[in-house]
């Protein structure tokens, strides 16, 4: 019987496990924050992360949070924080360090970095004294944790304090924001009141307390007004991570693509002309705000695309909400992007169904949840006004937003060199001798008749149809490793595989690969260069020794010819 419903009460440490808070002293709310910590000790194995926000003698300080190292096994299936006892630490400051985020690897030692965000508070005993907030990164290190962490104590080597001026402001949240500047160090988000700022990584580490009103452009730069900002992915494909800015009093949105250097701080939104970033609108109801968020690549074209939500918007009723993905491209950035123009070719939008709807209070990208190659969206409807039981949705990612259909790339009956964008697009060879090129994308790939050449730089086609000629494909990308059984009938026509591109690649393949790889040979024929390798799976390959330039090898009626620079190695699964 399938599994429906996990009674998280259950859990028993083999499907997972309940972390209870430390106690009622500083363990109320735990888990008002959750999120991953990455691998801090660098064992292979990622932690986790828990914020807990009050102290139960002052419900508005001295909370705490938790890292809670991973392993192979040998959970309890319930863990008290309070006694962690090596299998991880806990942080404090007097004040309610519970905003949790991983920040990637800030310093460049191979372990994964956090950031904490310290809410401040107003004095029980005294309501009128504010104690502003603070922000922290503790560093990942291979061993030697000490159980408690006085966030408060920085010293440069276990962590940095992150404020301006020695305070911050009374809820200030932080994030990873990838690599912003190329330098091979991850960057991190500190948003404070009406400031956003980005602070570059650097293999000197941060100091014990970086002012971070002494930002200079090289060691980071930030936004003024009432932004918030949130690490986006890469969106233009130049391999620098992008940023996404909400504008909270104007209502707009700001992509700024990340670059090697020349950052100006504060930087100028309006400065932004489309080949540095741009601005989003929405001309039909202007009222952008926080989620701002990455999509991953939904549309499967190899750019990271976004997502920018408004969940009070009216577009359908009073405050039924939309949530607007738009997708990532190489070139062709305006100053300004108005997300009423969504076609499905450029993004979608995603509006409630009624008044009350609240679609885009809450939404994330998913990662790709259905295994089928596009990342996918989670979008919340709480519809919480209106006393009922919210709903999520999760939005499978595909090739075709638009009218169902890819853009179609010709040939003629002649010899033609057909060549293809990042996007996802249609080749359509027909007849003659024709080369494919593919840039990216979800391609679908079409020869018809002749010989064929098929070229890509990765595998994230959607499918590759060699036709009725003898057909090639040629691996044109770096480490790549494509696999036949797993990639089924998304490959089929083919006669000749070369797997040597811009760097190694190897090949995996059974006696079945090769015989349904081709309608008209059970011959398959590899290339490559040193360095490149094939994995034939399955037992009974007999070795037909060397004929001309071809290594032959039979599987009852499988034929493998292999050529004589490409490394073969036969394994049983």
């Amino acid at each position: 019987m399938a599994l429906t419903t996990i009674d998280l009460s259950n859990l028993d440490g083999s499907d997972g496990f309940r972390l209870n808070g430390a106690s009622y002293l500083w363990g109320l709310h735990t888990g008002a924050t959750v999120s991953s910590a990455g691998d801090m000790n660098g064992d292979g194995f990622d932690e986790v992360m828990i914020g807990a926000p009050y102290e139960y003698r002052n419900f508005n300080q001295g909370g705490r949070s938790y890292v809670v190292f991973g392993k192979s096994s040998g959970f309890d299936a319930v863990k008290d924080l309070a006694n962690l006892a090596g299998a991880g630490f806990h942080m404090w400051s007097g004040r309610s360090p519970y905003l949790v985020n991983e920040a990637g690897d800030i310093n460049g030692d191979g372990f994964d970095d956090v950031i904490i965000g310290d809410v401040g508070f107003r004095d029980f005993y005294a309501p009128y004294t504010i104690t502003p907030g603070a922000a922290y990164v503790i560093y990942g290190k291979a061993s030697g944790f000490s159980t408690f962490i006085n966030l408060q104590a920085m010293d440069g080597d276990q962590g940095s304090n992150l404020n301006v001026g020695g305070s911050m402001s009374m809820l200030p949240s932080v994030g990873g924001a990838g690599d912003v500047n190329g330098d091979g160090f991850d960057d991190v988000i500190v948003n404070n009141a009406n400031v956003g700022y980005v602070v570059f990584g650097q293999a000197d580490e941060l100091g014990a307390t970086l002012d971070l009103s002494l930002l200079d452009g090289k060691s980071g730069f930030h936004f003024e007004g009432h932004h918030f900002i949130n690490f986006h992915g890469d969106i233009n494909g130049d391999g620098f991570d992008d940023l996404i800015v909400s504008e909270r009093d104007s209502g707009f949105a700001y992509v700024v693509f990340g670059k090697s250097a020349g950052f100006e701080n504060p930087l100028d939104l309006s400065s932004l002309d489309g080949s540095n970033g741009f601005k989003l609108i929405h001309s039909e109801n202007n009222s952008f705000h926080p989620p701002v968020s990455s999509a991953g690549d939904i549309n499967g074209d190899g750019f990271d695309d976004m997502m920018i939500s408004d969940g009070l918007s009216d577009v359908n009723g009073y405050h039924s909400g939309f949530t607007s993905v738009v997708f990532g491209k190489a070139t062709g950035f305006g100053a300004t992007f108005d997300v009423s123009d969504l076609d499905g070719n450029n993004g979608f939008r995603l509006v409630g169904d009624e008044a009350y709807d609240l679609v885009g209070i809450s939404a994330s990208g998913a990662g790709d949840v259905n295994g089928d190659g596009f990342d996918d969206l989670i979008i919340g409807d709480p519809t919480v006004y209106i006393g009922v039981l919210g709903v999520s949705y999760v939005v499978f990612g595909r090739s075709d937003f638009g009218d169902g259909q890819l853009l179609t790339i010709f040939g003629t009956p002649d010899d033609d060199v057909l060549r293809g964008t990042s996007a996802a697009e249609l080749f359509e060879a027909g007849d003659g001798n024709d080369i494919m090129i593919g840039r990216g994308g979800a391609d679908v790939f079409r020869g018809g008749a002749g010989v064929d050449q098929i070229k890509v730089p990765d595998l994230n086609f959607a499918s590759i149809d060699g036709g009725t000629g003898t057909d090639i494909l040629h691996l044109d990308g770096k480490d790549l490793n494509l696999d036949l059984a797993s990639f089924g009938d998304k490959i089929q026509g083919i006669e000749t595989i070369c797997i040597y591109g811009r760097g190694d690649n190897t090949l995996a393949l059974k006696a079945d690969s090769v015989l349904n790889l081709s309608d008209t040979s059970n011959t398959l024929k590899l290339h490559g260069n040193a360095g490149d390798r094939v994995t034939v799976q399955d037992e009974g390959w007999v070795d037909g020794g060397v004929k001309g330039f071809y290594h032959t090898y039979t599987n009852d009626d499988a034929v493998l010819l292999v050529g004589a620079n490409l490394m073969t190695e036969f394994v049983t699964v």
